[in-house]
């Protein structure tokens, strides 16, 4: 099936190469391999409360535990030397653990990293990924209830 869907991040700069292709995986996984996901850019988005403010009709909004950056950190998570317990505690876990893996390439490319660690961590696939990241699996099942009502 084939799905439209726009997806609005608390901060799109960076954000963005890490939750569009997690929610384009996590609709493959619940049957929308052809999904068209785009991050919505204007108007630019404030912080959670304002995309709040914002929300649409049959909106989810998500607030990640954690920096997005622990997502894309899950494929990585051997290189990072600690229990993924730790790196889920931790409170400032993009400046501790995220920013290390980051390369000089990485730098240069848009994302700063991102995209590149968020590919490793979906090639784990998705029910590794939403093991890590209980999160995503809470969200995976609000768009499935939102989908299956949808007109």
């Amino acid at each position: 099936m084939s799905l439209r869907v726009a997806v609005a991040c608390e901060d799109h700069t960076h954000d963005q190469y890490v939750v569009k292709p997690v929610v384009e995986m996590l609709l493959g996984a619940t049957g929308f391999q052809r999904a068209h996901v785009r991050v919505i850019t204007d108007p630019r988005i404030n912080g959670i409360e304002d995309l709040k403010a914002n929300a649409c009709a049959k909106t989810v909004v998500v607030a990640a535990r954690q920096e997005l950056e622990v997502w894309a950190l899950w494929g990585s998570r051997d290189e990072v030397g600690v229990p993924w317990r730790e790196i889920r505690a931790e409170l400032h876990p993009k400046e501790v653990f995220f920013d290390p893996l980051v390369t000089k390439s990485d730098l240069r490319a848009p994302g700063k990293g991102r995209a590149r660690l968020i590919k490793k961590s979906l090639e784990t696939g998705w029910s590794s990924l939403k093991q890590g990241c209980d999160e995503l699996g809470v969200l995976q099942t609000e768009l499935t209830e939102i989908l299956q009502d949808r007109d």
